[in-house]
């Protein structure tokens, strides 16, 4: 008799350890999914933003009148968008925060060899700030190449302020998990 109350504890405590092990691993793989699907729409809403940035930008009819505008308008050195112009070997003609006579050939950049080649582009890089990064789209514009950027929350940024309430949200799903599993296990072994 004491030998069946034994194994009937050594199997529930089996079971639901399996439970919830099973429980844990989901709700784990849900998190990377989610934290991926949250990094994914904020991206997609800064490129839509750049995106229609360039697209007003594009009705500038030549490169002396962008240069104009720029210098009068909302998009100078303080805002937080930055926009260069190259020719299509990647040379810089116009940049609003930096001459260009200080800028590399920037045709290797992601962004400028997509436009080359597909007549669009974007990219993320790291920003020199933690927790920043840097967004461009890149499209064709006239004879030349438009590019946008703007510094915005990195992935580590995003995730970190998601973080406190996906691991709410984890901790009450486990509790959930372990009380249903108790539940279950003393069906089975009823």
């Amino acid at each position: 008799m004491i030998k069946k109350k034994t194994q009937k504890k050594t199997m529930k405590k089996k079971l639901t350890e399996n439970f919830v092990l099973v429980a844990l691993l989901t709700m784990i793989m849900t998190l990377l999914c989610t934290g991926w699907v949250f990094v994914r729409i904020f991206q997609v809403n800064i490129f839509a933003d750049l995106k229609a940035t360039a697209q007003i930008l594009m009705q500038i009819e030549n490169l002396e009148s962008l240069r104009k505008v720029s210098e009068k308008s909302v998009l100078r050195e303080d805002d937080s968008y930055r926009f260069t112009v190259m020719d299509t070997y990647g040379n810089v003609l116009y940049d609003n925060v930096i001459s260009a006579e200080y800028l590399d050939n920037q045709a290797l950049q992601k962004e400028v060899a997509e436009t080359l080649v597909k007549g669009s582009g974007t990219a993320v890089r790291s920003s020199d700030q933690p927790e920043k990064a840097l967004y461009w789209f890149a499209c064709r514009w006239r004879e030349c190449v438009l590019r946008i950027g703007k510094q915005g929350p990195g992935i580590r940024y995003v995730l970190n302020q998601a973080l406190p309430y996906i691991g709410g949200i984890l901790v009450i799903q486990l509790s959930l998990c372990l009380l249903i599993s108790r539940m279950l296990t003393r069906k089975f072994l009823a």
